[in-house]
């Protein structure tokens, strides 16, 4: 159920073009662990939107854990719980840490380069 006057569902509440936050979060650190193959530190989010905040008869609580590489810089898995949208599960998936083939670079055999004149030119009726 929308909160009223934003139109946005639970969560999150539009102030002109700023997303404002509902209900209190808290973050944990956790345990690295192995993610595809590759070392990952992980951060936990609960965030719980208190009774009545949104509507609400009892209070939510929105689970959300991070898995990131300092290597690559980048999250490997993403998992979000909410209970009144299930669950949300990004990963990663087919990392590979290889060169790419030189040949996806190259330019085509049948490429042309022309000058910009020459394309408006042929384009006229």
């Amino acid at each position: 159920m929308p909160r009223p006057g934003t139109g946005l569902p639970g969560g999150t509440m539009m102030a002109g073009t700023r997303m404002k936050s509902i209900g209190d979060s808290k973050e944990e650190q956790l345990d690295s662990r192995i993610v595809e193959g590759l070392q990952a530190i992980g951060v936990r989010t609960r965030t719980t939107i208190q009774t009545g905040e949104i509507g609400n008869d009892r209070p939510i609580e929105i689970t959300e854990e991070r898995w990131t590489s300092p290597e690559l810089g980048m999250v490997l898995l993403s998992k979000r719980t909410d209970p009144r949208f299930g669950e949300s599960v990004y990963r990663l998936t087919n990392i590979q840490r290889t060169e790419p083939p030189a040949s996806i670079f190259q330019i085509p055999a049948e490429y042309r380069l022309e000058e910009a004149g020459a394309i408006a030119e042929r384009s006229k009726p």
